[in-house]
């Protein structure tokens, strides 16, 4: 889960494989407005396989963690696709990314030795 400073939340439905957000004026028990991911478990460039942590920067470009496809996706404000900007096999488990000001991606790997 993640809330930007416009208290817009974001949350990775790791089991529907997709992005959802939320803002202020939505009320509670909406679904959601889907960001990133079509639904389906898939690695082509607008699907993922896990989703796990996610960040938003200042832009509204959404970075995801693809768990099941052991990279990272970076979906621009109103895309349909996301692009790949990190990959490496030997991915584990992603706890957490972060995305500094100057576009440098941070990212927690668990059991990765």
């Amino acid at each position: 889960m993640f809330a930007d400073d416009k208290h817009n939340v974001y949350v990775s439905e790791r089991s529907s494989n997709r992005i959802l957000k939320w803002t202020p004026d939505m009320p509670p028990e909406s679904e959601g407005i889907v960001v990133a991911g079509t639904g389906r478990k898939g690695s082509a460039a607008n699907e993922f396989s896990w989703p796990r942590a996610v960040f938003v920067d200042n832009c509204q470009n959404v970075y995801a963690v693809d768990r099941g496809n052991a990279r990272i996706q970076c979906w621009p404000k109103d895309a349909v696709c996301g692009s790949t900007v990190v990959t490496h096999s030997n991915f584990r488990v992603f706890l957490g990314i972060k995305v500094d000001k100057n576009g440098n991606i941070y990212a927690v790997d668990w059991k990765n030795r």
